[in-house]
């Protein structure tokens, strides 16, 4: 699977699932990201976490990411696509992972 690029005001940013990009999810919202809600507010950190960890020269805050995202809904469609891509190559290798540990 390739990672997804988004366009943001003219300039392409990787976005990428990544340790890195996790951390700063855990670290902004006090919730592992492995039991993360699927609300909104969760989505939308996560995405701009992958963004940021995938991305030295993001500067958004957070809150005008959500402008952007608002002003551009199919950067969001895009992501939510890009995670439902990474469900179906990570639900196997985690049974497969739990299966091993016995």
């Amino acid at each position: 699977m390739n990672d997804l690029k988004i366009t943001i005001n003219g300039k392409d940013y990787a976005v990428k699932q990544s340790f890195r990009a996790l951390m700063l999810f855990e670290e902004m919202t006090g919730k592992n990201p492995l039991a993360m809600n699927e609300n909104i507010t969760d989505v939308m950190m996560l995405f701009y976490c992958f963004l940021r960890g995938a991305n030295k020269d993001f500067m958004f805050e957070f809150d005008a990411f959500v402008d952007v995202v608002d002003s551009n809904a199919g950067i969001f469609e895009s992501f939510t696509g890009y995670l439902q891509d990474l469900n179906k190559v990570t639900k196997p290798g985690q049974s497969k992972k739990k299966g091993a540990s016995h």
